[in-house]
């Protein structure tokens, strides 16, 4: 970002010097150097601690050492190296250019600072982590700064635990005790059934440059038709496209779904479909499970029911069982469809079906060469042997085709 904001203050600098070698300095590269550090150490910072309101700290936040109305810098590490090299810049700029001459050693010797700045930037952020070492969670000012085990192994290694019978080594069950406490930390619960991957991922992550080009590119693969990819053994369940962005004309005026796209992963183990009565009077309605690339009694259990409606109640669920297997397939849909239970007939309107797509856990792996780079045969030889590898899983049949060319 500093690159890429300063580039044409660089390269205009570079130029009048290039341009001026053997002459007095200019003023260009002095004004930039003061111009840039100037804004960075006093406008930016006064900003961001102004953007910084106390009245966004609850009491159980606030340090009582600290007055009210004053605010405190958590890491003077940071600041103290932006604050010092700043000042810095200016001390040694006037050293530089004070005799109308900027020598090769001067030159030489502003080029290495900017390697020593970055060391002791990087040497800072080395001593912060070590502090928050050897404990599987840090608090300060209320926020969890640092946890002992990645997102994706908590869950991972909680789900194999509920699926399967775990290992009963003392590490391994201190290992899973100390995970329970990070969840039950931050999801105020210790059962991984109940916790949803992604916010569980972003409460301890962030939402990093990373995440939010991920989530950017999940929104166009929705647009586009792709669909997510998941871990062995995630449990993701996701509603896409809610009826309520419809246009009232096109939806039933007394029955609908609510989401009309839901995604679910294998290993979910089953689906809640609500529905909706839109009037809320007494009434029944017929819904069904209808197959498309999925078929009931491979990837999921078939649902025939019929929901009764009383006086007032605006909403039920059905429950759609999802089958897990260990074979590779491709993702999967199968549609919910409402109907009239006395006559059977598809009820009218937009929002009377909606598709569930079922995203394979399974990895198919990757079909390779051993030997990417030539293969020498000797000419006398009657068969050269060619070895093709599947890398990077191997979750159910696949097929290659090959041909020599």
């Amino acid at each position: 970002m500093a690159l890429g904001s300063s580039a044409p203050e660089i390269l205009l600098s570079v130029i009048e010097t290039v341009g001026g070698l053997g002459k007095c300095p200019g003023e260009l590269g002095a004004s930039t150097i003061v111009g840039s550090a100037a804004f960075n150490l006093l406008v930016i910072s006064a900003v961001s601690i102004y953007a910084v309101n106390e009245a966004n700290d609850t009491d159980e936040d606030r340090d009582t050492t600290v007055p009210v109305g004053v605010k405190k810098i958590n890491d003077m590490g940071v600041f103290s190296i932006t604050c010092t090299s700043s000042l810095w810049a200016y001390i040694w700029l006037f050293i530089c250019v004070r005799d109308s001459a900027v020598s090769l050693s001067e030159a030489w010797l502003t080029f290495a600072m900017f390697f020593i700045l970055i060391g002791l930037s990087y040497g800072a952020d080395r001593y912060k982590n070590s502090q928050n070492k050897g404990d599987e969670l840090v608090e300060e000012d209320g926020m969890a700064h640092y946890v002992e085990f990645k997102p994706l192994e908590i869950y991972q290694e909680l789900i194999a635990e509920r699926q399967g019978p775990a290992s009963k080594e003392k590490s391994e069950v201190e290992k899973r005790e100390k995970m329970k406490k990070i969840l039950k930390e931050y999801q105020k619960t210790d059962n991984i059934e109940k916790v949803k991957f992604e916010e569980f991922k972003k409460q301890i992550e962030g939402e990093s440059l990373v995440g939010r080009i991920k989530y950017r590119k999940a929104v166009g693969n929705l647009l586009t038709g792709k669909r997510p990819v998941v871990a062995k053994g995630e449990i993701l369940r996701q509603e896409h496209a809610h009826a309520e962005l419809l246009d009232e004309k096109v939806k039933n005026p007394n029955f609908g779904f609510k989401c009309l796209h839901y995604s679910v992963s294998e290993a979910s183990g089953s689906i809640q479909i609500h529905v909706i009565n839109k009037k809320g009077q007494a009434g029944k309605v017929r819904v069904c499970t209808i197959d498309a690339e999925a078929k009931a009694g491979d990837d999921y259990e078939e649902v025939k029911e019929t929901l009764e409606f009383k006086q007032g109640e605006t909403t039920k669920f059905i429950t759609v069982k999802i089958r897990d297997d260990d074979n590779w397939e491709p993702d999967e849909d199968f549609f919910c469809q409402l109907y009239d239970p006395n006559t059977m007939e598809e009820l009218q309107g937009q929002d009377t079906r909606t598709r569930v797509t079922i995203i394979d856990d399974d990895k198919p792996g990757q079909i390779a060469f051993e030997e990417s780079k030539t293969i020498k045969a000797i000419a006398s030889d009657k068969i050269a042997e060619i070895v093709i590898i599947r890398k990077n899983g191997s979750d159910g049949e696949v097929k290659v085709d090959y041909e020599t060319i």
